[in-house]
Order: C-alpha cells, then structure tokens, then sequence
C-alpha cells in the first residue's frame, strides 16, 4: 500500500517556497512546481486560470500586499489515489488558513488593520514530482 510521502513533499516544498519568497519570485516559484498543463481553479472573482502570470498578478500578489507577514496554517493534510479514474492518479489536499495583517484594501474590501483569516482548500493532482 502506497504512503504518498513523495507527493505530499511535494506539496510542502511548494508552499514553504511560496510562502517564503519576494513577491518577484512568485511566477518562478509556481512555474518551478507546476507543469506546463498547470490550470488553477478560484472562486469569484479569479475563476479558471491557466496563465502562471495571471495567477501572480490577479491573486498572489495582491494577497500578499494586503495581508502583511501573511502564513499559512495548514489544518488538514492528505494524499490518495483517485477512485474516480480507478487510481490512476494521485492527489494532495491541503486546507486550512492563509492569515495576516489586513494592512490594505484587497478586492474592494477595506483594511482593518487587525489579523484576518481567508480559508482555502486546495486539490493537486500530482504527477512526475508536478503539480499539475
């Protein structure tokens, strides 16, 4: 039975990188652990993208300006195989918290200058040490 410890690492190699860089670095980072078929599913307003540069321009990057010293507080962490395909692929599910100062306005919302929380659940699909 398969322990998924390769992709879960993976993954957490992905989000220290992330959570650590300059915000110059982020389309590097992502492009560094991601595939070329790399497609990234957000809600309203961010839909379906599937451009590294618009990800970092539309979301990271102003994320990363309003919520200051921003971590993220994983909750749940875990890796299986895909029943729907019968297990022909592998993902990890991370959910938990991205918090920070809400030092500025982020999609029209104004800052409070005290720590907010934005809960977010992510799905990767992994494959050849990618996340696609």
């Amino acid at each position: 039975m398969p322990n998924f410890q390769n992709e879960k690492q993976v993954i957490r190699e992905y989000y220290s990188a992330l959570d650590s860089i300059e915000e110059n670095d982020m389309e590097k980072v992502i492009l560094t652990y991601t595939n070329e078929n790399y497609i990234w599913r957000a809600f309203y307003p961010f839909e379906i993208q599937k451009n590294v540069k618009t990800i970092v321009e539309s979301f990271w990057r102003p994320l990363r300006y309003s919520l200051r010293s921003m971590q993220r507080r994983t909750d749940i962490f875990f890796a299986g195989q895909n029943f729907i395909d019968e297990g022909s692929s592998v993902w990890v599910c991370s959910m938990g918290h991205l918090m920070g100062l809400f030092d500025n306005a982020w999609l029209n919302i104004q800052p409070t200058k005290k720590i907010a929380m934005l809960r977010y659940a992510e799905f990767h699909k992994i494959e050849n040490e990618k996340n696609l």
